[in-house]
């Protein structure tokens, strides 16, 4: 991880490669983990994400959900996440893709505006598409 400090802003730019764990289970495994490629204009008020993956796992470490994003804004005044980009989320047999989204990480609702799509795969492998608007 690598960043430089804007004085004169009085934000820090250009972190890379960045990993949080940020929450875990009792036994010490992680619970939530945020990786991201990019990380700009960090301040106290919140921060710039470019390539967001946050993974979701169960207590044994297999993944549970995964959510990708291309860009967001992450508001930690308001505890909210929001983006234009399209985002994919992703949970065994089930694909939700759209763009453009808003999650109140408080309340824990997430809300996905456009193009929103939704691919179930059966048993069988063969998925059913459903899409909404």
């Amino acid at each position: 991880m690598r960043a430089q400090e804007d004085v004169n802003a009085g934000a820090i730019k250009g972190i890379e490669g960045m990993r949080w764990p940020m929450e875990h289970y009792e036994n010490g495994q992680i619970k939530t983990q945020i990786i991201a490629d990019r990380v700009d204009n960090v301040t106290t008020a919140g921060l710039e994400v470019a390539r967001l993956t946050v993974l979701f796992y169960e207590k044994d470490g297999r993944t549970n959900l995964q959510a990708s994003v291309d860009n967001c804004v992450y508001d930690k005044n308001n505890g909210k996440v929001a983006s234009e980009s399209g985002i994919c989320i992703k949970k065994d047999g089930v694909v939700i893709t759209g763009q453009g989204f808003d999650w109140n990480t408080k309340s824990r609702v997430f809300k996905i505006f456009n193009d929103v799509k939704l691919v179930v795969t059966r048993r069988t492998g063969k998925p059913v598409v459903s899409s909404g608007r």
